[in-house]
């Protein structure tokens, strides 16, 4: 538990740092990597399967031994509180408390001062979908179903 709060208190205070190295990131591009391998649109849905299979089965792998790798590095730092706080900052870079609330707020803002096309811009940065179009309720909407899903997927499936 102690180590879920410092991550919390280490993401208010930095936040989610905008880099090609963020976790979630090198992540990402070993998918697509990985994707160009085992995955043709032309296979059978069969195939496509077998082989999604093996790269989610990798990804996690891969993921996790590059995790507890660093883990046990840190069993090497010279302080009492060393692993903690790497746990607690590998963490941080896996929830999104403070992107969140950030994104959120920016949206309200702009819909509050009547910026409309400024609001949708914003919110096609969260939401996987066309915004060109959205009104102010279905802007309010979209940012507020991103927010609840990414909650989910930001904050509490990492903890």
């Amino acid at each position: 538990m102690n180590i879920a709060i410092l991550a919390f208190v280490i993401d208010t205070i930095i936040g989610d740092p905008h880099s090609k190295f963020h976790p979630v990131v090198l992540i990402g591009r070993l998918i697509s990597f990985l994707e160009r391998i085992y995955y043709n649109k032309e296979d059978s849905d069969n195939k496509k399967f077998f082989c999604g299979s093996i790269l989610v089965l990798l990804v996690l792998f891969v993921t996790y031994d590059v995790a507890a790798g660093i883990i046990q590095l840190a069993y090497f730092i010279p302080w009492d509180w060393g692993v903690e706080f790497v746990e607690a900052l590998l963490l941080a870079f896996t929830i999104s408390p403070k992107s969140l609330a950030k994104a959120g707020r920016g949206i309200y803002a702009l819909l509050i001062t009547g910026e409309i096309d400024k609001a949708r811009k914003a919110v096609g940065w969260i939401v996987g979908r066309d915004t060109d179009k959205l009104d102010e309720a279905e802007i309010a909407r979209a940012t507020v179903e991103t927010i609840a899903e990414n909650t989910v997927d930001g904050i509490i499936a990492p903890l």
